[in-house]
């Protein structure tokens, strides 16, 4: 190589060098911008938890986040669709959802595509242990979650409180919903029947025995329920704001918002008529009936 060229070799070199140190390592957070960035994870996570966030378009859906960090998503108005999970407050992306990159990366990269999210772990008895990452926003009442609003709503019941009052305008006589073709018996005792009907030679359809009582103008309602017949024994319980109206009774779920509607059955009501003249007879007969 003639001289000239290893000199012009040289100046491209330094010249290269000259431009690298000019243009310096891109920007990162500042520690003053990644402490910002945890205090309002915390910040984020104190709003969220202790809270029941309803799904707005289908109030039956639900989430909880607890302080202990578990979370439950409810996906009806069963205690049967109930998912756990574990739950994390977290400024990520769905591609470094460990935060591993948020000081290492580009400043101006970071603050365009990293989202305050929670990240959800699932629980189940499999140990699949699946991760979902989505973002969160908290404005007062209203949380939106990836595309979802939430609303702060009533909390999912899922045993039968101590101590419930005794309605005494629910005792001694039949009450029928037509809609849902739903007959129930209230007892003093705190025990309840229902069922779908009295067959014409007596047999009852679809009978249930359910516990009852009355906290102010909330009236509770619980069947036992043991899915798959084997394993915990669960409370069903379902709550509704009592409204009566002279010998009719409406009652409005505090989970879903349905609306139903208890009333005396027809006077020429063939299973309201069997079921009044037996009202003590089933009374008697619920003892032999398991759980």
């Amino acid at each position: 190589m003639t001289l000239v060229k290893r000199s012009l070799a040289l100046l491209l070199t330094l010249a290269l060098a000259l431009a690298l140190a000019a243009c310096g390592e891109p920007a990162t957070l500042t520690e003053e911008e990644v402490a910002a960035i945890h205090a309002e994870e915390a910040a984020l996570r104190a709003r969220l938890v202790g809270v029941t966030w309803h799904y707005e378009d289908e109030p039956a859906q639900a989430v909880r986040f607890n302080e202990d960090g578990t979370a439950e998503e409810y996906l009806g108005a069963t205690i049967q669709w109930i998912e756990p999970y574990t739950f994390e407050v977290r400024f990520c992306t769905y591609f470094d959802q460990a935060a591993a990159e948020l000081t290492t990366r580009d400043r101006d990269y970071v603050l365009k595509y990293y989202d305050y999210s929670v990240l959800m772990t699932s629980a189940d008895e499999d140990g699949s242990g699946s991760t979902s990452c989505e973002a969160v926003t908290v404005e007062g009442d209203v949380m939106t979650w990836g595309a979802r609003r939430y609303v702060r709503g009533t909390d999912f019941v899922k045993t039968l409180p101590e101590g419930l009052g005794i309605e005494t305008a629910l005792l001694d006589h039949v009450l029928y919903d037509e809609e849902a073709n739903d007959y129930r018996l209230f007892y003093s005792d705190g025990l309840g029947f229902r069922c779908n009907g009295v067959f014409l030679d007596g047999t009852l359809h679809v009978p249930e025995k359910f516990y009852w009582g009355v906290d102010g103008d909330l009236l509770y309602m619980m069947i036992p329920t043991q899915p798959g017949g084997e394993g915990p024994i669960l409370q069903e319980v379902d709550v509704y704001r009592l409204e009566q109206e002279g010998d009719r009774f409406t009652l409005t779920d505090q989970w879903t918002g349905s609306v139903r509607v208890y009333a005396p059955p027809a006077a020429d009501s063939d299973s309201g008529n069997r079921l009044s003249h037996n009202i003590e007879k089933i009374h008697q007969s619920l003892a032999t009936w398991g759980y």
